[in-house]
């Protein structure tokens, strides 16, 4: 048998053993089959005079968010239902004064309303995917 003949038939027989041996190949999800989630930029809810400054917030599950009090008045984070708080008692934080922020870690995945202790009517929702 001559050299070139060997290597042809090493080479078939790597071949085949690769092919009977080698693991189980699945289709890698990219970024354009993956589920379209919306989450912001960044983990901050924002409060100005006017209100919050968006009616819902979407944040990972995870998640550490910045409350930032950008009004010229404390703000007191609380969850629903006024004055009790007591939907969610892990979204209820000390008074935040103006100009201040504060550190919230929100509970598992779901959806739960907010409001300001101090000003009622300005209220929000957050979701947590």
């Amino acid at each position: 048998m001559s050299i070139s003949a060997a290597v042809l038939l090493l080479s078939g027989i790597g071949a085949a053993t690769y092919a009977l041996t080698r693991p189980e190949t699945k289709p890698v999800q990219t970024s354009q089959d993956a589920p379209k989630v919306s989450y912001q930029a960044t983990s901050k809810i924002v409060f100005r005079d006017d209100g919050f400054s968006q009616e819902s917030y979407t944040f990972a599950e995870g998640s550490t968010v910045t409350v930032d009090n950008q009004s010229s008045s404390p703000l007191q984070f609380s969850s629903d239902n006024h004055p009790a708080h007591t939907d969610e008692p892990k979204l209820n934080m000390p008074t935040i004064e103006s100009g201040k922020t504060g550190i919230l870690m929100p509970p598992a995945k779901g959806t739960y309303g907010f409001h300001d202790h101090l000003n009622d009517q300005f209220k929000g929702a957050l979701v947590i995917e």
